[in-house]
């Protein structure tokens, strides 16, 4: 949020009125956006989706999950949508902060268009959650 406050201009001065302003809240900066932080948040796929099933076998745990009637399938299914989802709730707090870094510039901010959903939409629906599904998959 900070940082989208801060490129937003909240902590500089007024722009002036001859230079040339891009919206930080169209569909193409938002999505330029959470394009260059799903790069970071690749570094959370493993760190969470990968830990969740090498705990169970770190300190066998698994013996008591199979003993149920639980298959291979559904268990590694399971553990891979829990962490999945938890690596999703992370990204979606980025665009909540963003949500409430736009909400706190103000539609008075040069930098600031209306507000639109379907960019935040957009980038989460098209470009996120799909790019840490497929790498979620490989880890």
């Amino acid at each position: 949020m900070v940082s989208f406050l801060g490129t937003g201009g909240f902590f500089d001065e007024p722009i002036k009125a001859t230079e040339t302003v891009r919206f930080l809240n169209s569909p193409h900066e938002l999505n330029y956006l959470f394009q260059y932080l799903g790069k970071l948040f690749l570094f959370l796929i493993p760190a969470i989706i990968g830990t969740s099933i090498y705990k169970d076998f770190k300190y066998k745990v698994y013996p008591v999950l199979y003993s149920y009637p639980i298959d291979k399938k559904a268990y590694l299914t399971g553990k891979f949508l829990g962490a999945f989802t938890i690596v999703v709730v992370i990204a979606l707090s980025t665009g909540v902060a963003f949500l409430l870094g736009e909400m706190l510039l103000g539609n008075e901010n040069p930098k600031i268009g209306l507000f639109n959903m379907i960019g935040y939409l957009q980038a989460y629906l098209i470009f996120l959650i799909p790019n840490l599904f497929v790498f979620g998959v490989f880890v």
